[in-house]
C-alpha cells in the first residue's frame, strides 16, 4: 500500500495565518499590554463601582447618575491628595 501525505490549500493558510498572528503578537507586545492593562483597570473600577450602584439602585438613584458621582468624587479626592501632598513632595 502505498500512501501519499499532501498539505492541502487549507492547511498552508492556516498556518500562515498562524505565523502572522504569532508575529503581530511579538511585534505589537508592549502596545497589546497597555491594552491589556487598560481593560483589567476599567473592569476592576467596575467591581469597585458595582456595589455601589447595587445600593443607589434600589433607591430609585439611575446608574449613570451614581457612575458619574463615583467618578467625580474620585477626581475630586486625587485633586484633593495632590493638593495637599505638593508641599511635602516639593520639600
Amino acid at each position: 500500500m502505498n500512501y501519499t501525505h499532501r498539505i492541502g490549500m487549507q492547511a498552508w493558510l492556516s498556518l500562515l495565518s498562524l505565523g502572522l498572528i504569532f508575529w503581530f503578537i511579538i511585534n505589537n507586545s508592549v502596545l497589546l499590554f497597555k491594552l491589556l492593562a487598560i481593560v483589567l483597570g476599567a473592569w476592576l473600577l467596575s467591581l469597585a463601582i458595582r456595589p455601589i450602584a447595587d445600593r443607589l439602585a434600589r433607591r430609585q438613584i439611575p446608574r449613570g447618575v451614581t457612575t458619574v458621582s463615583v467618578f467625580i468624587v474620585s477626581v475630586g479626592f486625587l485633586v484633593l491628595l495632590g493638593t495637599l501632598l505638593r508641599p511635602v513632595i516639593q520639600a
